[in-house]
C-alpha cells in the first residue's frame, strides 16, 4: 500500500512536471526569438552557435532530444531562444510526441499508484486477525 501511495504522489509530480514544461515551451514559442544556430563541439560537449539580435555570440546547450537521435556536428537547426536568457533555447519542431510520452507516464503512475493502495488496503482488511 505504501509503493502505492508512493506511485499515485509520484504521478502527482510528474503531471505538475509537464504542466511547468509544457508552459515554459509555449511561453518560448509565443515571445522567443528564432534563429539558426549550428551543432558545435566545445571542450567534448555539443553546444549551439548562434548570433542573438543584438550581436551577442551564445553556445547555449543543446536541448535533449528524444527517439530520433542527435544532428551531427556542424549541422544547422532551428532553435528559439529567450530574450532575456539567451542560453535557455528550444528546438523550433513540435513536442507532441514528447508530451504524450510524459502524459502517459504521468496517467500511468497516478492510476496504477490508486490501483496499487486500493488492492493493498483490501489485502490488509483480510489480514487483521478477528474480534470478538
Amino acid at each position: 500500500m505504501i509503493g502505492g501511495i508512493g506511485c499515485f504522489v509520484f504521478g502527482i509530480v510528474a503531471s505538475f512536471l509537464v504542466v511547468v514544461l509544457q508552459r515554459h515551451d509555449t511561453a518560448l514559442r509565443e515571445d522567443g526569438v528564432e534563429v539558426t544556430a549550428t551543432v558545435v563541439e566545445v571542450s567534448g560537449e555539443r553546444r549551439l552557435l548562434f548570433t542573438t539580435a543584438a550581436g551577442d555570440e551564445i553556445r547555449a546547450e543543446e536541448p535533449l532530444k528524444s527517439g530520433t537521435g542527435r544532428p551531427p556536428v556542424g549541422t544547422q537547426v532551428e532553435i528559439l531562444y529567450d530574450r532575456d536568457d539567451p542560453t535557455t533555447v528550444i528546438n523550433d519542431e513540435s513536442q507532441l510526441a514528447r508530451d504524450i510520452t510524459l502524459w502517459i507516464v504521468a496517467i500511468k503512475l497516478v492510476v496504477g499508484g490508486a490501483v496499487f493502495v486500493v488492492v493493498g488496503a483490501r489485502r490488509l482488511r483480510r489480514t487483521e486477525p478477528a474480534t470478538s
